[in-house]
């Protein structure tokens, strides 16, 4: 770790703030409270989203990096040497606070980073978040910083870490969405290019979407399988 700072700087914990534009959260602690109790289950999908958004993405504390570089930041998923590679977006969709949202991790809120594309233009490159049973009101993406993750692992075979640790952080998303008045389902079923571009990545060298979750309103029905606490479309 030492040999690879004389090269590059220890300091990226996080991307910056891809917008001026912000909307207040919890912080960890808060968050935390709110989902121990029984009200969150039936919160505005919004409000719960914006909870469970801090929950997965804030740190939950600081300590000191084993190189000269910035402090590492503790989250609630895991990730080798501290590097927490992933970020997490959010698109709203029809609603008052539709948009494409930045959980903006060194500021501790939501950045608006465009307004939301229409239904029509997500059914056709996230095929998988339309896998939900309901109309989904918001779809969570989960992307990889690769350069966060390779100041470590510098070998090519490190690269599936990456999926490891957003496939956890979604799993935490999904978990927490699908409960109460609301239901979720995490899928791979996307365009790469199309949501590089919503989320103002620079590239897909640089940060790529991994996955997707899509949350709305529990109706029950017909049409769909019950499998534990999940209805799925038969």
């Amino acid at each position: 770790m030492m040999d690879y700072e004389k090269i590059q700087n220890d300091t990226k914990r996080y991307i910056e703030p891809k917008s001026d534009n912000y909307i207040d959260l919890p912080n960890f602690d808060e968050s935390l409270h709110i989902v121990s109790e029984p009200s969150f289950d039936n919160l505005d999908i919004f409000e719960k989203a914006k909870v469970v958004s801090a929950l997965v993405a804030f740190p939950r504390g600081k300590y000191l990096s084993k190189t000269n570089g910035t402090d590492h930041l503790s989250r609630t998923s895991p990730s080798g040497g501290a590097r927490h590679p992933s970020e997490l977006y959010l698109i709203v969709v029809e609603s008052e606070f539709s948009g494409v949202y930045q959980v903006s991790i060194g500021t501790e809120d939501l950045r608006k980073i465009s307004e939301a594309p229409t239904v029509e233009k997500l059914k056709k490159n996230i095929p998988g978040a339309f896998r939900l049973p309901v109309t989904p009101k918001l779809i969570f993406i989960v992307a990889s910083d690769f350069e966060r993750n390779m100041y470590r692992y510098r070998e090519p075979r490190t690269f599936r870490t990456l999926f490891y640790y957003a496939r956890h952080l979604g799993g935490l998303v999904e978990s927490l969405m699908d409960t109460g008045n609301t239901i979720s389902h995490g899928h791979q079923g996307f365009n790469d290019s199309y949501l590089q571009r919503i989320i103002s990545s620079e590239s897909l060298a640089s940060e790529s979407p991994i996955y997707i979750i899509s949350a709305g309103y529990r109706i029950a029905n017909s049409k769909e399988l019950q499998v534990g606490k999940s209805f799925i479309s038969k």
